[in-house]
């Protein structure tokens, strides 16, 4: 059905000024904050920073997660960022790292500390490669004999980087048990 624009008829009128870009109510001027990349930029800075203020918060973050600091010049503690890879992700190229990265910071990784969370009743069997009783982030990171440990001797030397040198070191760290295809 053909409405003529003259006519000005409801919802048509409405369809009309929207394609050819006057839309009803929307201001227009010299600093119009109406544009569509305005709006996103607004959507996404507010996300972001709602976002950045439940991460401060342990129960959003959980008790178990790793919270990091940047390189040794950059005492700040790391937070999550959605851009140009974000904060973890474009400091390291390969999946298997990335992923054991991942488990050694939010502790979901393949040691007895994670699995006695979810399995209490089984029989704890410690460290798989020393004689500790228990095997646990802190123990892998700082405590375990087996590790080699250039770029850290305690949790408060312990960056970013530094990690993700561990587990360049360790390529069993925090993985499940074999090393994949290619290290």
């Amino acid at each position: 059905m053909e409405v003529p624009s003259r006519l000005k008829w409801g919802f048509h009128t409405q369809a009309h000024n929207l394609a050819v870009g006057v839309a009803p109510g929307i201001p227009v001027g010299r600093n119009v904050r109406t544009t569509l990349g305005f709006l996103r930029k607004s959507a996404t800075d507010s996300a972001v920073d709602a976002w950045l203020s439940l991460f401060r918060n342990p129960d959003y973050a959980g008790s178990q997660f790793l919270h990091l600091r940047g390189e040794l010049t950059d005492r700040n503690t790391l937070v999550p960022a959605y851009a140009n890879g974000g904060t973890w992700c474009k400091r390291v190229h390969r999946i298997s790292e990335f992923s054991r990265l991942v488990r050694g910071i939010t502790g979901h990784a393949p040691i007895e500390a994670y699995r006695s969370r979810f399995h209490p009743r089984l029989p704890r069997e410690g460290c798989p490669r020393c004689d500790c009783p228990t095997e646990s982030r802190l123990h892998v990171l700082v405590g375990c004999p087996e590790y080699s440990r250039e770029q850290f001797r305690d949790m408060g030397d312990l960056t970013l980087e530094s990690l993700i040198e561990f587990l360049r070191e360790n390529p069993l760290a925090f993985s499940f048990g074999n090393l994949p295809p290619g290290g």
